[in-house]
């Protein structure tokens, strides 16, 4: 959730949007107002996405053995056939493997295949932010094998309680199941993040908690699940530009003030569960 400074005036609001065009390199061309909402579009004359930059991991598991640098924190993961398999033998267990190493602005994106699950509620995981040694809290994006569920794709993060706490669930475009590879896709900036499913965005989140440490990990649940062709490429800064044919960015003017009192904390909690990115409090 982030909270943008109020704009009382015409002046003070042209201030601020001027000030975030000159970070993105580029001018506010439309302003929606509809509701207790702000959608803001920017056109721009090239592509808003950066170009991808280096490849920080980038492996298809040819050699018949686990990566140099791949740490194996629990349950078993072994390469057989050129692709990298994890089990965990039951819901209990949240078994990882980690790598990579601690990046703010990346794509992390691997092919999945679930082999076997205990029940469709089981899941994998691709780890956003977590400590090499496979210690809480980390954060993960999770696909359960029944993925056409409402909550068969998440946002969620293990606490150092050991407890759950699931900010973002969306519902696939299609089934994972079994025996089927589905190409799976997070880009992270900072504590914003989309789960891509299939080449299809599927949800987004700014709640991410970041840490100064965390690198990438893949997670097993109640299931044996195979993974291939796993790259992090580093990506630039996020800025404001929209790339072309993305959804707006929904702001909530003082909240889901429609809904609760404006500028309150429930009116944030109520656009926040709605979907909105930022929200913009009068003070």
């Amino acid at each position: 959730m982030t909270v943008l400074p109020a704009s009382p005036s015409p002046r003070r609001a042209g201030s601020r949007f001027g000030a975030l065009g000159t970070r993105a390199a580029a001018s506010v061309v439309a302003l929606a107002v509809t509701g207790a909402a702000v959608a803001v579009a920017v056109a721009t004359s090239s592509p808003a996405t950066a170009e991808p930059g280096s490849v920080v991991v980038s492996e298809n598991f040819s050699a018949g053995s686990l990566p140099a640098g791949w740490h194996a924190v629990d349950g078993t993961w072994k390469v057989e056939n050129g692709r990298l398999y994890g089990t965990s033998a039951s819901s209990s267990e949240n078994n990882k493997i980690t790598f990579g190493r601690h990046l703010n602005d990346f794509r992390l994106e691997a092919t999945m295949r679930f082999e076997s699950v205990s029940a469709a509620t089981r899941w994998a995981s691709l780890g956003i932010d977590v400590p090499a040694s496979g210690a809480t809290p980390w954060w993960i994006a999770t696909m359960r094998s029944g993925t056409t569920a409402a909550n068969g794709l998440e946002f969620a993060q293990r606490t150092t309680a050991n407890a759950w706490v699931v900010t973002n669930i969306a519902s696939a475009p299609s089934a994972a199941g079994t025996g089927r590879d589905v190409r799976v896709a997070v880009e992270v900036h900072g504590n914003q993040a989309r789960w891509i499913f299939d080449g299809r965005e599927a949800m987004r989140t700014s709640s991410l908690q970041r840490s100064a440490d965390g690198v990438q990990g893949l997670f097993v649940n109640g299931a044996t699940v195979s993974y291939d062709d796993v790259t992090v490429t580093e990506l630039a800064p996020n800025g404001y530009l929209r790339p072309e044919g993305s959804p707006f960015t929904v702001i909530a003017h003082r909240g889901a003030s429609a809904a609760a009192p404006e500028n309150t904390l429930v009116a944030q909690e109520i656009a926040r569960k709605g979907g909105a990115d930022w929200i913009e409090n009068d003070v």
